[in-house]
């Protein structure tokens, strides 16, 4: 948990939050899940990165459901492919492992939200 906490602040070379409370949450399983969930929870995390604020997001063990999203955002803020986001994300957090419904839903969501040009 811990490491998901400043994980894409670290990266995106944010300064660290004040601590807050929202209670904004996105439930979805490790397994099959809605798609539409983890899109939204990619969504609000732009939404918050583009208005300058910083985000927590966490899962139970920090390794798949966070790593994904943050990879998702990560890629499509800095317009490069998942792969290279996820690279970014295991040099803090080497021990991500998204499971494949996860992995495929971050690969749908950069492919969705990333030009080609």
């Amino acid at each position: 948990m811990k490491w998901s906490l400043f994980l894409i602040a670290i990266i995106l070379d944010l300064e660290q939050p004040e601590r807050t409370t929202t209670g904004d949450q996105f439930v979805f399983p490790d397994g099959p899940h809605d798609y539409e969930v983890f899109e939204a929870a990619v969504d609000y995390t732009m939404v918050c990165l583009d208005q300058g604020n910083t985000i927590l997001i966490h899962c139970q063990a920090g390794v798949s459901r966070s790593a994904g999203v943050c990879t998702a955002a990560i890629a499509v803020r800095q317009g490069i492919d998942a792969d290279q986001a996820r690279t970014k994300v295991e040099e803090f957090r080497p021990i991500i492992n998204p499971t494949t419904e996860i992995w495929n839903s971050t690969v749908r969501y950069v492919d969705e939200n990333t030009s080609s040009d």
